[in-house]
């Protein structure tokens, strides 16, 4: 999902293309470690410490994409796992 976000934002927002021309090997990292969580794309637009490299353009549909991303991440990773856990608890203690 992150790397087609990226192909998105790419193709449809020019101020984020430019970023991504200047943060490469950045942007490169952060979609490897993002394939497993989407979530982690907010650290592309979240101005840590004030740093340009982590103040990228994010149109607001790629927004929309990334929250419904971590949602459907929580219910299909997390959620399972606490049926689990509580099933789990309930039968043997």
């Amino acid at each position: 999902m992150a790397f087609n976000i990226f192909i998105f934002e790419t193709k449809e927002n020019p101020k984020f293309s430019d970023w991504l021309k200047e943060n490469t090997k950045l942007v490169a990292i952060i979609t490897l470690f993002s394939s497993g969580s989407v979530e982690l794309l907010h650290l592309l637009d979240s101005n840590f410490a004030g740093f340009a490299l982590f103040s990228a353009p994010f149109s607001s549909k790629t927004l929309y994409w990334i929250f419904w991303g971590e949602v459907f991440n929580i219910l299909i990773g997390d959620l399972p796992q606490l049926l689990i856990q509580v099933n789990y608890n309930f039968f043997f203690f």
